[in-house]
This record gives C-alpha cells, structure tokens and sequence, in this order.
C-alpha cells in the first residue's frame, strides 16, 4: 500500500497473486462410451500451470465521507507446461518437443471513471507469434454518449476493426453506428445505422445494416431481464 499527497486519493494498493496449479488426467479406454462430438472423448492431461495476478486499485475519501474504491489496472498472465510432452518419445529425426503451451494474457485498465482499455492475447512461444487477440477502448461521454473501438485478430481466420457509437437524440431516443473493416482483406465489412427507443421496461431499435452481399432493415424489440422477443427484418433490393 502507497500512500499518496492527494486530496481525494488517499492511497494505492498493488496486489500480486502468483499461482500455481497441477492437472492430471490418466490415459483411459474410452472406446465402449457413447461419442456424440470431440467433447465426449476426454484426453489424458498431465499439466502444471503457473501465472501471475495483479491489480492497481485506489482509496478515495475525504474525511467524514464513504471511502470509495477504483480498480486502476488489472492484469493476469498464465501459461502450462506439459509434462507428457516433455518426456515423449521422438519419433523421426525432425521431430522435436513442445511443452510450453501459449501463454495466455488479460489486461483491463480504467484511468479514468469514463474510459476504459482491455486486451485478451494467446501468444504462441513456439512459433513466435500471436495466436489470436482482442483489443478495445471505451469512452464515456455527456449524457450516455459512448465511444468504442476495438481490433479483432484470430490467426488464419479474421482480423478486423470496428467502431461503434452511440448518442441521445431526444428524450429516451439514441441513434447509433456501427462500422466493420477488414484489415486483411482491405474491405468494408458491415455498415450499420440505427435508433433506440427506451421506455420503463421495454424498448425497441431499427437499423440499416449494409453489408458486401446484402443490406438489411431490422426492428426487434426488448422486454428488460429478458432481451429480444421478437424482430422483424426485410432485405433491400437494389434497384
């Protein structure tokens, strides 16, 4: 704990967790066991699991007033270490060992009460490279104005940018935006207007969506607690 000279912030608190953790599965006949899909077949494991855990959280209060708390940073790091792997049998010349699993991480910053940061990564150590990762920045404006952009990345598969906003209108009205762009293909993706109306405990929203092969109306409408209910859509025709 860091105490501060600030007149609201009091002080710091950095927390540090290392864990460790270890999985063993034997080697079981599983071949008399119904098999619907690759979940039904469990594989041997034989796994020891380490990783780091940390948070930056802050202590605000003046005197006489409720203390109140806010999480800076958060951070957790982890990989596996697979002992099977490390002690199997070579089996041609080429072939080599991997026990090192990707390490996999999560970071979730707040520097502020109106934004905020977040990154999830697989990092493959054997390859040198990044299996796949999801990077994102919020900010909160005037009255529920939002902001957000983020980048989407999965190996072999996608990599694509998106941001989005959204804004009041009038009374219990927002309009919103979205935009979805293709960093490998070098293309629009999605293209999408809309607006929401939000009453006590239901709501509705109408957007126009343009994509490559299509361009769509939609209007659902939400009950609180229990998300949509129900939604028509229509497609538009070029002419």
């Amino acid at each position: 704990v860091y105490l501060t000279d600030f007149e609201e912030m009091k002080a710091l608190r950095h927390t540090i967790r290392p864990t460790l953790t270890y999985s063993y599965i034997p080697e079981a006949i599983q071949t008399d066991l119904p098999k619907f899909d690759s979940v039904d077949s469990i594989a041997q494991s034989n796994l020891f699991t380490y990783g780091l855990n940390m948070t930056l959280t802050g202590k605000f209060g003046k005197t006489g007033e409720p203390t109140r708390y806010h999480n800076y940073a958060y951070l957790d790091l982890s990989q596996s270490y697979d002992i099977n792997e490390a002690t199997r049998k070579l089996l041609v010349a080429e072939d080599e060992r991997r026990p090192f699993k990707p390490v996999i991480g999560e970071l979730r910053s707040s520097p502020a009460s109106w934004a905020s940061l977040t990154a999830k990564g697989v990092y493959d150590v054997n390859n040198n490279w990044f299996t796949s990762y999801d990077a994102s920045a919020d900010v909160t404006g005037y009255k529920g104005m939002k902001l957000s952009a983020s980048h989407r990345f999965t190996r072999g598969q996608t990599g694509y940018l998106e941001v989005s906003a959204r804004s009041p209108l009038i009374h219990d009205v927002d309009i919103t935006y979205l935009k979805r762009f293709s960093v490998t293909a070098y293309k629009t993706l999605e293209t999408s207007y809309g607006l929401n109306y939000r009453h006590q405990c239901w709501s509705y929203a109408l957007s126009y969506t343009e994509r490559p092969e299509e361009k769509i109306v939609y209007l659902t409408f939400n009950l609180l607690g229990l998300g949509r209910v129900a939604g028509v859509q229509g497609r538009v025709e070029p002419n």
